[in-house]
C-alpha cells in the first residue's frame, strides 16, 4: 500500500534494488530496531534517508509513524505499544515519535555523556585504526573545536607513539595528523610482526585474565610523567630535547634516554601488580602494588602520602636511589619514610610496614626486596598472580576469618572455613573457601549464560502458585537476601515464570522456578558431558583421591548481557545463572571443563560441581591438588569445605564407591529395595517360606552386583557374552592375583529391536559380540595380549561364510573389531606358570600321557581362531 507504482515489480529479494529509467532510486528498507542504544540514532537516520527518497509515499506525518512503528521488535515494540494509545500526538507526528525513541533508548553507553567519554576514550591495545574510528563517532557528535580535539586524540594514544610522532614533523590539520599515526602505527606493527614469529595460541577460557599492564615511556624512570601540550611545543619551538629538556643534542642522541636495546627489552616486560590495601584510622584505600624484586625498599607514592594525609618521618641520613645504570631516579634521594601503616593483602593477609617516600605516580605502592624476602611469596608468571606466601607468613599476618549468620538457605549458616575440614597444607588457598566470596555478584565473563530464544518466540507466561504461610516468609527473605547481594533486581520484562518450594532433607525449603515455558523456546546448546563409567576407568592405580564440591555453582555464573529479561519471577529478573534453565549444566560444564582442560582425564575428574583428584603416591597428590585449587582461585570459583574430603583412599563419588582397587555400589542406593517389606496378602495368597526365600533372593540379585576391578591393559582381557531373545549381554574380565582369580570389570546388556528379537540362536549371538566389541573398543582395540571371547554357541565356530545380515554388520569398510580368538563357555581357562607346570608334570610321572587316554569329544572343545573371512569387521 506504501507503493506509488502498483504495477512495479517486487524486487527478488530484499536486499537487490532495482533502478528504472526515469525514477528515483529505491533504497531498502531500514533494519528492524530493537531498542539497543548504539544503534538508535542510526536507526531514525535510516528512516529520515528512506522517507525523503520516497516523499510520494511518507509525506505524511501519519504515515511515517505507522511506518516507524512497523520497524520495532522487542522491547522497543513492547514500550511502543504501551504508549500508542496513552500519547495520540505519538500516532500524528513524527517528529514528536522519533523524539520520544530518542529520549527513552538513545541514553550515552555507561550513563556518560559524549565529552566524558571523549575525555576518557584511550588506544589501548587496539590499532589506531580502530582507535580513530572510534573517536571521530564521538567528536562528530560533541561539537568541539578542532584544536581541542588535536589534544584529546594525542592524549589518547599510547605514549610509545606519542614519542614517535614528537620526533616527526608537525601536521598542519587534524586529518593529517590522524593520518600520520595510523601509518606509524601499522609500520610499528608490521616490524613487530616480522621481527617475532608467530605462536600458536590456545582458546582462553576466561575473558578477564591479568593483561600486561599498559608500560610508561621509561619502565625505570619513576617520576618521569607524559610532557604537557605546552611544554611540547615549548621545546620544539627552542629546538631542545623532547627527552631531558637540554640543549645541544636531539632525542634519539639523548645520553639520558636508554638504547633502543633497553627499550626493546623493557618493551617486552609485563610488570606485576596486585591490589593491596591501606587501612587509616577512618577508612581503607585499595591501591593497585607493583612487585619489584629490584627495589632495595617498599616505596610510596609522595602524591598519594599527601592526599591520604599519612604522617612521615625524616630519614636521617637520607638514602640516595639510583637505576641498574647508576643515574638518579626520581628527586635521586629519600629524605622521609611513613610510620607504620596497616597494609593488607587479599581478604587475610594484615601486617604493619613503613615506606620511603618517592614520586611514583605510575606506581602508587612498591613492594621491593625486603617485602618478598620476608615472605617469600610464591607467583604465577603465567598468570601474573600472587598464589601464596610462606608458612611463618601464614602464622604472623594471617587474619582470622569473620563468621557470619543468613537467616535463610541462601547462603550457608556455617562459617566458610571449617579448621577442622581443610588440611594445613592448603590453608593458602583459603580464599577458595571463602563463604563471603562466593556470595559476591560474579562479573561478566566469557562464559556468560546466553538464552537464545528460537526464531519468532512469544515471552512465556508462568502460573502464579499459591503459597502457604511459611512459605510466603521463606520467599520474602529469599528475595531480600539475593536483592543484598545483587543475585536478583527488580524487572519490568513481559515474560514470567513461576515460583514455589520443595522440601529439603533437613526440613527446609528450597526455591524453585518454573522455567518449562522459557526451556520450551530456548535454542539448546549441545555439549558433551563425560561418561562416569568411562572417567572412572582412568582411575587404576590411583591410590589416593580428594572431592571437592563447589559451592553455590551455578550462581558463580552471570547471565549473558541483556538476556536477564528473559528468566524473570514475579517482578525480579535474574543476575546469575539460577537452577532450572535448560542450558545451565551445559554451560557450567562447559566452563569447569576450560578450567581444567589441560589436566583433565590425566588426574582429575570433573562433573558439574563435583571434582576428584587422584594420584598415586601422596607427595605427587598433593601437589596435583594444589594446583586445582590454583586454578580454582584464578577463576574466582569456590569449594565448600564441609563437603570436600582429602587424602582418603575410599571415596564415595557420583553414587559410586571408589577403592584403590575397585569400584563398588553405593549401599544407600538401593536401601528402598533391601528394605522392602513383603506383601500383603488381601486376595488369600498363599505367603510360604519358600515365597519369602525367594522374595528375598530377588532382592539381593537386583540390590547386588560383583566388585569391578579397574581394567589394567598390561593383563589379558576375556569377554563372555550371551543373548536371547529377550537381551544381550555381556562380562568383561580379567584374571588377577597368583591364583588367577577371574574378576569383572564392566558389565553390558541392552534390549534387542524387535526385529533382532526375531533372530536365530547363531545371528543373535554374532550380534552381541559385535555389540560389545563396540562398546569395549578402547580397551580390546590394541591390546597387548590377545583377547577372548567365550560363547556356549557352537554354530559360531563354524562359521565359514557370513549370510546377507552379517555381512551388513561386519562390513569391509569399517574398522577391524575382530575378537582374537572364540571359544565356547565349556572350556577351561586359566593361566598357566612354568613352577606349576613342573609340579603337574611331577605328579602324573607315573600316568598315561593324554594322547594314550580315552578319547571324548565333549570332555573340551577345540579353540577355534576366527578368520578375517568370518570377523571381516
Amino acid at each position: 500500500r506504501f507503493r506509488a507504482n502498483s504495477a512495479a515489480q517486487a524486487p527478488p529479494h530484499p536486499h537487490v534494488i532495482h533502478q528504472h529509467r526515469g525514477e528515483s532510486p529505491r533504497l531498502a528498507l531500514p533494519d528492524k530496531y530493537d531498542g539497543a542504544a548504539d544503534r538508535c540514532r542510526g536507526f531514525l537516520r535510516q528512516c529520515e534517508v528512506f522517507f525523503s527518497q520516497h516523499p510520494e509515499m511518507y509525506h505524511e506525518d501519519g504515515t511515517r509513524c505507522a511506518f516507524l512503528l512497523s520497524l520495532l521488535t522487542g522491547k522497543a515494540l513492547e514500550w511502543a505499544c504501551a504508549v500508542w494509545d496513552a500519547d495520540p500526538l505519538i500516532r500524528s507526528s513524527f517528529s514528536y515519535f522519533a523524539g520520544m525513541i530518542q529520549e527513552v533508548f538513545q541514553y550515552p553507553a555507561g550513563g556518560k555523556d559524549i565529552s566524558l567519554q571523549l575525555m576518557e576514550l584511550r588506544q589501548g591495545s587496539d590499532s589506531v585504526a580502530d582507535y580513530a574510528i572510534k573517536f571521530r563517532t564521538l567528536a562528530a557528535q560533541s561539537g568541539w573545536n578542532e584544536a581541542a580535539l588535536w589534544a584529546v586524540f594525542r592524549g589518547g594514544l599510547n605514549s610509545a607513539l606519542q614519542t614517535d610522532l614528537a620526533c616527526r614533523e608537525e601536521a598542519t590539520s587534524l586529518t593529517q595528523f590522524v593520518a600520520m599515526a595510523i601509518r606509524l602505527d601499522n609500520l610499528l606493527r608490521q616490524h613487530a610482526v616480522g621481527a617475532h614469529p608467530p605462536v600458536s595460541a590456545r582458546p582462553r577460557v576466561r575473558a578477564d585474565l591479568p593483561q600486561p599492564r599498559e608500560e610508561a615511556p621509561e619502565p625505570m624512570q619513576l617520576g618521569r610523567s607524559r610532557l604537557a601540550e605546552q611544554e611540547h611545543r615549548r621545546r620544539g619551538q627552542m629546538r631542545l630535547c623532547y627527552y631531558c629538556g637540554a640543549s645541544g643534542h636531539m632525542i634519539h642522541r639523548c645520553p639520558e634516554r636508554p638504547s633502543s636495546a633497553q627499550v626493546g627489552e623493557n618493551s617486552l616486560f609485563f610488570s606485576l601488580t596486585i591490589p593491596v590495601s591501606l587501612c587509616l584510622a577512618d577508612r581503607c584505600v585499595s591501591v593497585p602494588a607493583l612487585i619489584d624484586s629490584g627495589a632495595a625498599v617498599n616505596l610510596i607514592d609522595g602524591d598519594l602520602v599527601e592526599e591520604l594525609g599519612i604522617p612521615t618521618i625524616p630519614c636521617v641520613p637520607s638514602l640516595r636511589i639510583m637505576a641498574i645504570d647508576s643515574q638518579p631516579i626520581g628527586g635521586g634521594s629519600l629524605t622521609c619514610q611513613t610510620e607504620l601503616l596497616e597494609f593488607q593483602v587479599g581478604l587475610f593477609h594484615r601486617e604493619r610496614l613503613a615506606f620511603y617516600v618517592t614520586s611514583s605516580p605510575a606506581n602508587p605502592v612498591i613492594l621491593g626486596f625486603p617485602w618478598l624476602r620476608r615472605h617469600d611469596p610464591q607467583i604465577s608468571w603465567c598468570t601474573g598472580e600472587l598464589v601464596r606466601c610462606s608458612d611463618a607468613c601464614l602464622k604472623e599476618c594471617l587474619l582470622e576469618p569473620v563468621s557470619r549468620t543468613c537467616r535463610t538457605s541462601l547462603v550457608e549458616d556455617s562459617a566458610s572455613l571449617a579448621s577442622g575440614c581443610i588440611p594445613h597444607i592448603y590453608e593458602d588457598f583459603q580464599e577458595v573457601f571463602s563463604e563471603e566470596r562466593a556470595a559476591r555478584l560474579p562479573s561478566h565473563q566469557a562464559w556468560d549464560c546466553a538464552i537464545d530464544l528460537l526464531l519468532n518466540a512469544s515471552p512465556p507466561r508462568g502460573w502464579v502458585y499459591p503459597l502457604s504461610l511459611p512459605q510466603t516468609k521463606a520467599m520474602e527473605e529469599y528475595i531480600e537476601e539475593a536483592l543484598a547481594v545483587g543475585h536478583i533486581q527488580p524487572s519490568t520484562s513481559p515474560a514470567a515464570a513461576g515460583f514455589f518450594f520443595v522440601g529439603k532433607k533437613d526440613g527446609g525449603l528450597h526455591p524453585c522456578i518454573d522455567y518449562r515455558g522459557l526451556n520450551a523456546i530456548t535454542v539448546r546448546y549441545p555439549y558433551p558431558f563425560p561418561l562416569v563409567p568411562a572417567a572412572l576407568e582412568q582411575l587404576r592405580g590411583a591410590r589416593f583421591f580428594t572431592k571437592l564440591d563447589l559451592r553455590s555453582a551455578y550462581n558463580l555464573v552471570h547471565i549473558h548481557e541483556g538476556d536477564e529479561w528473559k528468566t524473570t519471577h514475579g517482578h525480579y529478573e535474574y543476575l546469575v545463572m539460577p537452577f532450572g534453565l535448560t542450558n545451565a549444566p551445559v554451560v557450567f560444564q562447559s566452563l569447569i571443563s576450560g578450567v581444567f582442560q589441560d589436566i583433565l582425564g590425566k588426574w582429575v575428574i570433573a562433573y558439574i560441581n563435583d571434582i576428584l583428584v587422584y594420584s598415586t603416591p601422596l607427595e605427587e597428590h598433593v601437589r596435583h591438588v594444589q594446583e586445582v585449587l590454583s586454578k580454582l582461585q584464578r577463576h574466582r570459583l569456590f569449594v565448600k569445605p564441609k563437603k570436600c574430603e582429602f587424602h582418603q583412599s575410599t571415596m564415595l563419588f557420583l553414587a559410586y564407591v571408589i577403592t584403590r582397587q575397585r569400584v563398588e555400589m553405593d549401599v544407600s542406593k538401593v536401601q528402598a529395595v533391601t528394605e522392602l517389606p513383603s506383601p500383603v496378602n488381601p486376595g488369600g495368597l498363599a505367603w510360604t517360606d519358600q515365597a519369602q526365600a525367594a522374595f528375598q533372593r530377588l532382592k539381593e540379585c537386583f540390590t547386588t552386583a560383583p566388585i569391578l576391578r579397574h581394567p589394567d591393559p598390561d593383563l589379558p582381557f576375556m569377554v563372555e557374552v550371551d543373548s536371547s531373545s529377550g537381551g544381550l549381554g555381556a562380562v568383561l574380565s580379567q584374571r588377577h592375583g597368583e591364583l588367577g582369580k577371574l574378576h569383572p570389570c564392566a558389565f553390558y546388556s541392552q534390549k534387542p529391536t524387535a526385529a533382532e528379537a526375531n533372530y536365530d540362536v547363531g545371528n543373535r549371538e554374532l550380534l552381541s559380540i559385535k555389540a560389545v566389541l563396540e562398546e569395549w573398543r578402547h580397551w580390546l582395540e590394541g591390546t597387548r595380549h590377545p583377547f577372548m571371547v567365550l560363547t556356549d554357541h557352537h554354530n559360531v565356530r563354524g562359521a565359514k561364510r557370513l549370510n546377507p545380515r552379517q555381512a551388513r554388520q561386519f562390513k569391509a569398510s569399517s574398522e577391524p573389531v575382530q575378537p582374537d580368538l572364540i571359544l565356547p563357555a565349556t572350556a577351561i581357562l586359566a593361566p598357566v606358570r612354568w613352577n606349576l607346570m613342573e609340579k603337574i608334570r611331577q605328579a602324573h610321572a607315573d600316568k598315561p600321557p593324554p594322547c594314550q587316554l580315552p578319547y571324548y569329544q565333549g570332555l573340551r572343545a577345540a579353540s577355534v581362531p576366527l578368520s578375517g573371512d568370518a570377523m571381516g569387521a
